[in-house]
């Protein structure tokens, strides 16, 4: 007996757990660490895919569906992405903190943290579906070192959606003059829309303009030292990022013209600069009028706040958390 339980420890201390921490009746656990298991998801998928959002966000954001298209039957990213076998999917929140840079105790390390976890209880490494901010969160929690070993070594795939992995374009007030005034009708725009009390089909418009005075803005200016700062991406880590480009017609001088403003907080150089060797970033672009873009902000799919709820991102989602499940068991079954 005594000889069986010295051959347990040494395969414990030179492999790990024995089996991963599961909940009682086999399913993956309903919280680990900062990771909370989402409704929608019962838990017996062996793949975890984590969802974080973005600077001002909530959780719900996956959920969000695009203003000229509510109840229209079809499901948001999250019920898309629980619906696909081998997944269960969890939600990181930081919503409290949303507003501070990545570096604060409750975003990037707590989101390491979860990371580890959750590729400890499942047996497998986590894939992360970031939006926003929470891309820039995930570039640093995969950096973090816990127990001596890197957080990167956690996770497999990293989606980054509309992040400003090279700054944010309202802070450079663009690099050109057509730039430059089409981003200031925004900005004119948004301050006409929320001086008093924002309609519901301005909600987006007013947290653009809310999102200019809060601390993390300036760390997310292009060369800052915040984002130079940050740790490069685990050499393991496929990062695969979603970029929004809204084409604005304009005439100079009477001929017609096409500027392209990014989802308006990112342009697609700074969502993609952070794009895998041998990956394909994936780009849906929507055409727009000067004088529909500050409608635009809450209306049209290629908005930032609104790439989550594109039908176009979702389906390149579900490709991309297919492939991971697949990679996940081909890993597992090799062992």
């Amino acid at each position: 007996m005594r000889r069986s339980l010295g051959v347990i420890a040494c395969v414990i201390v030179l492999f790990g757990t024995v089996a991963p921490a599961t909940a009682g009746d086999g399913r993956l656990p309903k919280r680990c660490e900062g990771a909370g298991r989402a409704p929608e998801s019962d838990g017996r998928g062996r793949t975890p895919v984590l969802l974080v959002h973005g600077f001002f966000g909530e959780p719900g954001n996956f959920r969000r569906e695009l203003l000229t298209r509510a109840d229209d039957g079809q499901p948001s990213m999250l019920e898309s992405i629980a619906a696909l076998d081998g997944v269960t999917v969890y939600m990181f929140d930081y919503s409290a903190t949303s507003d501070e840079w990545v570096t604060n105790q409750a975003i990037g390390p707590a989101l390491a943290q979860s990371i580890v976890c959750l590729a400890e209880s499942s047996g497998r490494k986590v894939m992360v579906v970031a939006h926003s901010m929470g891309g820039l969160a995930t570039r640093l929690a995969q950096g973090e070192v816990i127990d001596g070993r890197a957080v990167s070594d956690s996770l497999s795939r990293a989606v980054i959606i509309g992040t400003p992995s090279r700054g944010v374009l309202l802070l450079t007030y663009a690099n050109d003059r057509l730039s430059a005034f089409v981003i200031q009708t925004v900005i004119n725009g948004a301050g006409e829309a929320c001086s008093d009390k924002p309609k519901k089909s301005d909600r987006l418009l007013c947290e653009l303009l809310d999102a200019a005075n809060a601390p993390a803005t300036a760390a997310m200016a292009p060369g800052s030292g915040q984002l130079g700062a940050l740790p490069a991406w685990g050499a393991d880590v496929v990062v695969h990022p979603i970029a929004g480009d809204l084409q604005v017609r304009l005439s100079v001088f009477g001929v017609g013209t096409t500027e392209s403003i990014g989802d308006l907080v990112a342009t697609v150089g700074s969502a993609t600069a952070d794009e895998s060797p041998g990956e394909e970033s994936f780009v849906v672009e929507c055409g727009t009028e000067l004088t529909e873009i500050v409608d635009d902000v809450d209306e049209s799919p290629c908005s930032h706040g609104n790439l989550v709820a594109n039908r176009r991102i979702i389906r390149d989602m579900v490709k991309q958390v297919k492939l991971a499940v697949r990679q996940a068991t081909k890993r597992s079954s090799s062992r």
